[in-house]
This record gives C-alpha cells, structure tokens and sequence, in this order.
C-alpha cells in the first residue's frame, strides 16, 4: 500500500480562516496541517492541525467536511427532475463521547438551517450515502449510489465543543450546499495555539457504522391541520425477523421538543415486503415556536436496538 504525507498551510482548512490560497496567513489565524494518506478499498487520512489566533476567536470550525443534498425521501421539496432522488449524502451521523449513535438525515426545503449538537469528547462525525441502490437515483451519469462517505474519527480529548451541520438553500444538484463540522467550545484570544489530530476515512458502506440498526428511510407529508405534520421512518436491524419471529417486545421511543405527538396517531409496526420496523406519527408544534425538535428510536425488550433519529422541523 502507498503512503502519501502531505503538508500545506492552514487556510484552506479552517472554517474561520481568511487566506486566499493555501500557505498564505488569514487575518483570523495560521498555521499548518499535515495529512498521511493511506489509499485503498477505503481510503485513510490521518491528518494533523496545529494554529495559532491572530485575533480573538469565539467560534471556528475543525475537521469539516463538505457535500451536496438536493432532494430525495428525506426532503420536504421535489423538483421537476427525471430521477427519484438527487444526494452526494443523505444523512450526519454522529457518535457521542457517551457512545449514543445520532443520524440526522439532511434536508433542503428552501431555508437555511444551522443545528448544533453539543457534545464532550465526541467519537466520530461523518457525511454518510447511505442510500445505495441504482434505481433509487436512475442516474448513469452521475452515479449517485457509488458516492463515497467520510467519517471523521478524533484523536485524543476534544473537550466540550459542538457538532454543527449547515443546510444552505440550493435549486440544482451543482453546488455543496451542505457543511459538518466540530466547534470547539474554548474560545481562542490572539496568539493562543491549538493543536488537533483526526482520521478521515471515505468508503463505500460499513456495517459498523452504527453496530446497531439503522434508520433506511424518512418520509414527511402534510396534514389537515395547521402546525402539524406526519413523519414517517423505517428502521432495520441485523436481527429483525428473529425478533419478530420469537416475540421480542419492540416498541418505539419518540420525543418531541417544543411540541407534542398528536394523540392517537402514534403507530408502530413490521413491514414484511421491506424486513423494517416503521413508526409513524403527527406533530403538532406549540404555538409560535420557530422549530421543533424530533427524535426516536425503536427499543427490544427495553433496551436500544437502533440509532436515534434526530431532525428539526420548521413548521
């Protein structure tokens, strides 16, 4: 296997930075980078960033990575488009520093959205495709089922920061409108330095991403009824039909913030033509409110047997 090192400077790579070209000093910081690129089925880089404040700095980005969602079954909007679906990613997932799996599919309906998940020493980020099926896309051009995903694994304590993800508004499928991220929460006055050390690895699927079951697929639709909306999501794990099949307990875990899950339209249920577990449900948010938090995930004999959803709806 070859090994590539790579050092550049450190504007390219820093969310707050202001340089014009790689090597040449921002007015917001230096520094530098290093990356050891280790190619192959699934491609490795170990990179290192060590910077130095030129000015005070509240908030600055660490390992972040870029790709592009215009719709598909996670989106509220359609377009006038041959193909079913239009993704370089469809989804964020997260691993906390308490190993809690989060997937965040992405959206595009029209509104910036910036989300941010505080964690403390987080375990791993990435920008996943998980969707990988040829008719999903209809596309031999582009070939949007073989897009790879990147997962960012840290190296070391990152202390208390935040994992953000930016969804900025897009009509085509040719620009990355979609950005991930680690916010540090220590703030960095001038001539401060700090150092951070991750892996990025691309690669095509992995099963251990989470170990657990995974969400398949996310719908939304409207509802007769103002500030509310249905969700619809489909979930599968390793060992499903067994548990189906021994009368395992399943049951879903639903949490709403800023709002409620309408009465009586909580439903939960296998589906045997897709081997998922679906819940399906209505929000109603609270008045005025800007956005409602979701999220869910299925328990087997009370105990998590999936990642947990998590999604803002603006209603």
């Amino acid at each position: 296997m070859r090994t590539m090192v790579v050092t550049i400077g450190l504007c390219a790579l820093v969310l707050s930075c202001g340089g014009s070209a790689p090597g040449a000093a921002g007015p917001s910081l230096s520094g530098v980078a290093s990356f050891n690129i280790k190619p192959g089925r699934e491609t490795v880089m170990d990179t290192r960033v060590a910077l130095i404040a030129r000015t005070n700095l509240v908030h600055y980005g660490i390992a972040p990575l870029t790709s592009m969602f215009w719709f598909g079954k996670n989106g509220t909007l359609h377009f006038d488009d041959y193909r079913p679906e239009v993704h370089d990613s469809d989804g964020l997932l997260m691993l906390t520093g308490k190993d809690e799996w989060l997937w965040r599919p992405l959206e595009n309906d029209g509104r910036l959205r910036l989300n941010g998940y505080d964690d403390t020493n987080p375990k791993g980020f990435g920008l996943l495709q998980r969707e990988r099926s040829y008719s999903a896309f209809q596309d031999l051009e582009a070939n949007y089922h073989k897009r790879p995903s990147a997962w960012v694994s840290p190296q070391g304590n990152w202390g208390k920061g935040s994992i953000k993800l930016l969804e900025i508004p897009t009509g085509s499928e040719f620009h990355d409108n979609i950005v991930a991220f680690w916010e540090p929460g220590r703030a960095l006055q001038a001539n401060d330095a700090a150092e951070f050390a991750y892996s990025i690895t691309w690669f095509g699927d992995n099963a251990a991403l989470p170990h657990s079951g995974r969400l398949v697929s996310m719908r939304t639709g409207s509802i007769n009824m103002n500030r509310a909306r249905k969700f619809v999501l489909d979930f599968s794990w390793p060992s499903l039909a067994q548990d189906v099949s021994s009368g395992a307990k399943i049951e879903p875990k639903v949490t709403v913030d800023r709002g409620q899950v309408r009465p009586l339209s909580l439903s939960s249920e296998y589906s045997p033509d897709t081997r998922t577990w679906r819940i399906a449900f209505d929000v109603m948010a609270n008045d005025s409110v800007p956005g409602v938090d979701l999220h869910a995930q299925i328990l087997k004999n009370g105990l998590p047997s999936t990642e947990t959803w998590t999604y803002l709806w603006m209603p």
